[in-house]
């Protein structure tokens, strides 16, 4: 444990030698606080390491995402995951993934976040304020499991700064002459399309519910769906 400044600490821990160059390995934290604070830190970071929890070569960005992602895929929906894999191929890893989790700044994100809102869309267009927020929080709630998995101090993007979409999109109501006119032509046109609006336009449900319907929750004979 070595003191760095008024209230900070570096720690290092030996993770043992290397298995591919045979050189020494450690495991640093840096802590802020006072010294009591250092050494109790100390000695749960010894014990990570020589439980297995933290290695030498557990720190960059990849590493956690990865491991966050493998952590908690089980738990999300499909459609949840697919959008989480999204977001960490196409944006945070190329980016980030090489970057250890211990030289990550807060401002270096926000600098991110304005590149990308300048210029991070299809064919360098500007990328959308909710769709730069969206990769802000999936990288925060990573970065949040790594401070409990006691990999970082601190989350980086927790002060982090993302652009705040402007209010709500105004949609247009359509009047229920609109909605018959729809449906009468989406008949003509499409059948089933037509069945869809229709049960939309009546009962207000969304689409995906709409289209886990299933037979045993229809009862045509009572004129009752259920929507579980």
């Amino acid at each position: 444990m070595r003191k760095r400044g008024e209230r900070s600490w570096e720690l290092r821990v030996y993770a043992g030698r290397s298995a591919e160059t045979g050189k020494k390995q450690y495991v640093s934290r840096t802590v802020k606080g006072p010294r009591r604070d250092a050494v109790k830190e100390l000695a749960r970071l010894v014990a990570q390491v020589d439980d297995g929890v933290v290695t030498a070569n557990t720190g960059t960005v990849r590493e956690l995402v990865e491991a966050w992602y493998a952590r908690g895929e089980l738990n999300w929906s499909p459609t949840t995951a697919d959008g989480y894999r999204s977001i960490l191929d196409r944006r945070i890893l190329p980016c980030w993934g090489d970057v250890p989790l211990r030289r990550l700044r807060t401002a270096d994100l926000d600098a991110w976040y304005v590149e990308l809102r300048r210029q991070g869309g299809h064919d360098g267009q500007p990328l959308a304020p909710h769709s730069v927020k969206r990769i802000h929080a999936v990288l925060r709630t990573a970065l949040a499991q790594a401070v409990r998995w006691g990999w970082i101090a601190v989350n980086p993007a927790a002060a982090a700064s993302p652009p705040q979409p402007k209010g709500r999109p105004q949609h247009t109501i359509p009047s229920p002459e609109d909605v018959s006119l729809l449906i009468k032509r989406a008949r003509e046109a499409n059948p089933p399309l037509a069945v869809f609006l229709r049960l939309a336009s009546a009962t207000g449900a969304q689409q995906g519910e709409i289209c886990a319907l299933r037979w045993d929750e229809v009862d045509l004979v009572a004129g009752t769906l259920t929507i579980r």
